[in-house]
């Protein structure tokens, strides 16, 4: 399997335990059931883990994905993630896509109260809505 990295340079983690164990998120695995308000193709199992070293992997519902999480206070920011590099049909194409853009916008998350990882804008839009696995 071929590897495009699509940074060269990974942003150290500065992982703040007043925001890891606020949100209560950190070391475990969710599945993406949402993005931007339009839901994903359920067998495609979009994922996100971020470890307390904030180590970020997952899948993308087609390839996998690797790098950091900035978490430090209220905010959340994912640092250049590098992705395998398989074709995918159009649909879960499109879907990575927008999942991976997701990720650069966001800049904080919370739990709503059915349990739901939201991550968000700065302005709190609803970027991912994810399920703990």
């Amino acid at each position: 399997m071929k590897s495009l990295a699509l940074a060269a340079i990974l942003v150290p983690a500065l992982l703040s335990p007043a925001f890891a164990q606020g949100v209560g998120w950190v070391g475990a695995t969710w599945l993406v059931e949402d993005i931007g308000g339009r839901g994903v193709i359920d067998n495609a199992q979009t994922t996100l883990r971020i470890d307390a070293d904030g180590k970020v992997s997952g899948s993308t519902g087609c390839n996998r994905y690797f790098g950091k999480a900035i978490l430090d206070g209220a905010t959340l920011r994912f640092g250049p993630l590098a992705t395998t590099y398989r074709a995918c049909p159009p649909a879960l194409a499109d879907q990575e896509r927008k999942f991976l853009a997701a990720l650069k916008e966001a800049r904080t998350a919370r739990r709503d109260a059915m349990g739901r990882l939201q991550i968000l804008t700065g302005k709190g839009k609803a970027l991912l809505t994810l399920t703990r696995m």
